[in-house]
């Protein structure tokens, strides 16, 4: 069955197996933890998760400012102030 669904769709060499890779790099490159990610496809060890999850360079690339803006927020709203670090 799952051959005939891929020759009617074009992709003859997809295996059902690719799909869990597939879920696995969309959840992570869109801000899923990969643990989470790793407990959704049923793994025990972190490793096998981050051996599924292939990231793109699009999130990567992102996350310093994401972090940042987390960051900031989460100072602004706990009305935290960082050390001043410049030298006396």
């Amino acid at each position: 069955m799952w051959e005939r669904i891929c020759l009617e769709a074009e992709i003859p060499d997809v295996r059902i197996h690719d799909l869990r890779h597939t879920f696995a790099s969309f959840g992570v490159n869109r801000g899923q933890n990969l643990n989470v990610v790793g407990r959704l496809l049923g793994h025990s060890n972190i490793t096998t998760a981050l051996l599924y999850s292939h990231l793109a360079d699009d999130p990567v690339g992102r996350a310093p400012e994401q972090i940042g803006g987390n960051l900031a927020g989460l100072m602004a709203v706990n009305h935290c102030l960082l050390p001043d670090r410049t030298p006396s």
